[in-house]
């Protein structure tokens, strides 16, 4: 959800904008609003959500952060939580592309985890790309990609070195 706020503030107000930095972003396709449906209509909101999230972490992740950001998640209400899910795909699906394409600053993709065809999210290997990656590389030529290998999907916790040094590396760039 993060990739999608930054690009709208980002495309909102570009005069207070130096450079974007997209910290492991994801794409729903359109078979997805079918997944989250069916899901959402057999009673397992609470189970997907938790699924979710927990393959967000890796075994190198905290504990207690894993149950922190686990808990939180589960906190939102089911309605807002259906919403928000649901709005992501439609996000991906309608405006994604032209956001991308829309940008004119500087852009850092910081990669960590991607998706795969099971829709089981796992950590990315050093050189590796997705699809994910080729269509931020074709919507925004000279998009700075940057993989940090065997993270989680939050950086930040888990490689919180190696995520700030990518970050310095870039806004030095600017």
């Amino acid at each position: 959800m993060g990739c999608r706020v930054v690009l709208g503030a980002a495309l909102r107000a570009p005069e207070r904008v130096a450079g974007i930095v997209l910290v492991d972003g994801s794409r729903f396709g359109p078979g997805m609003t079918q997944v989250f449906e069916a899901a959402f209509a057999a009673g397992e909101y609470r189970a997907l959500l938790r699924e979710l999230f927990e393959q967000m972490f890796t075994a190198r992740s905290d504990p207690d952060a894993v149950a922190a950001v686990i808990e939180r998640a589960l906190a939102v209400p089911e309605d807002v939580g259906r919403a928000l899910l649901l709005s992501l795909v439609r996000y991906d699906i309608d405006k994604l592309e032209g956001a991308l394409e829309s940008t004119a600053k500087p852009l850092l993709a910081l990669q960590t985890t991607f998706v795969d065809r099971n829709r089981k999210r796992a950590s990315m290997s050093p050189g590796q790309t997705t699809p994910y990656l080729d269509f931020i590389r074709a919507k925004v030529p000279g998009a700075r990609i940057e993989v940090l290998p065997g993270v989680g999907h939050f950086p930040q916790l888990d490689a919180p070195a190696a995520t700030s040094a990518a970050l310095e590396s870039f806004v030095a760039s600017l």
